[in-house]
């Protein structure tokens, strides 16, 4: 029964089985966090504050920038504006660092010179270029090409492309 095609063809066990991996990433990741942890962020949220706004709001405009600018077509452009708004998660543990993908050069750019300007110290600098700078193509992925979303393979395309290159330019910020 996990093996019911769905609509587009793909397994509904493939979606299930990526959902799962997903979140036993996500639940090892929180089991590490600490009450300090969460006081740190209450007692000094401004690192927080302006990661949150650049991932969430400029990123996305700047996506838009992108989209904008280069002559794609209108499916790309929706792929592009959806990685743009894909943060990075636990994709970001790997430190990647800037390299061959302009978009991920571009949002690790937009990452340092926020953190940089806001005097946030080496560290929360380091911290933010990676967390902005990089998205998560499997996020985009999924959301472009399921079935019961999007369900566009084209729309899917700037997340494979960044997602294959993103991890050719880890290095820089280890």
């Amino acid at each position: 029964m996990l093996s019911t095609q769905v609509k587009d063809g793909s397994k509904f066990s493939d979606i299930c089985f990526s959902a799962l991996g997903s979140i036993i990433i996500m639940l090892g990741m929180g089991l590490t966090l600490t009450l300090e942890d969460f006081k740190r962020v209450v007692t000094y949220p401004k690192a927080v504050v302006i990661g949150l706004v650049a991932q969430l709001i400029v990123l996305p405009i700047v996506g838009f920038g992108i989209a904008s600018v280069f002559p794609l077509n209108s499916q790309l452009a929706v792929g592009v504006m959806i990685l743009a708004a894909c943060p990075g998660g636990a994709t970001n543990r790997c430190r990647c660092g800037v390299g061959n993908s302009s978009f991920e050069c571009v949002a690790m750019a937009l990452g340092f010179a926020i953190a940089t300007l806001t005097r946030l110290g080496e560290k929360r600098v380091t911290a933010i270029t990676v967390e902005v700078g990089i998205q998560n193509g499997t996020l985009a992925i999924a959301i472009a090409s399921t079935p019961t979303l999007l369900n566009s393979t084209i729309m899917a395309i700037p997340g494979a492309i960044y997602g294959l290159l993103m991890f050719v330019t880890c290095a820089g910020f280890a």
